[in-house]
């Protein structure tokens, strides 16, 4: 069997593929960016010492509430896995085929990323 190369476009897809799960850890710098910002607004406008916010914080959140979104997370990020490898698998070696596979697979796991939120809260609604 003789060996498909990529084409250019292809390879340029898979830089940009790996610059983004480069930078897709990003989001963590930017939720201690929203503690951090948080800790500022309440020490400017509530006279809150960041000390005393930081204290404040493990009483103000329960422990329950953190253990619901580790697993939330997880459950979103199986789903996404899931449907990603789902339409993944089904591409053929073109970038038509490509950019519809990517398309569907992007509203198909907004979908249900949506669905199991819902049903999160369904389940959780008298949890915290």
């Amino acid at each position: 069997m003789s060996e498909i190369a990529p084409t250019r476009s292809a390879l340029i897809a898979l830089k940009d593929e790996r610059r983004t799960m480069r930078e897709g850890y990003a989001f963590l710098d930017e939720k201690c960016l929203l503690l951090a910002g948080a800790m500022l607004v309440s020490h400017f406008t509530l006279g809150i010492t960041p000390g005393a916010f930081l204290q404040a914080l493990p009483q103000a959140v329960e422990v329950v509430n953190f253990w619901i979104g580790i697993e939330k997370s997880c459950a979103f990020g199986f789903a996404v896995a899931f449907v990603a490898c789902h339409y993944g698998l089904r591409v053929l070696p073109n970038t038509d085929s490509l950019a519809v596979g990517v398309t569907r697979s992007v509203v198909a796991a907004i979908t249900c990323v949506i669905i199991l939120d819902a049903v999160f809260a369904i389940m959780l609604r008298n949890v915290g």
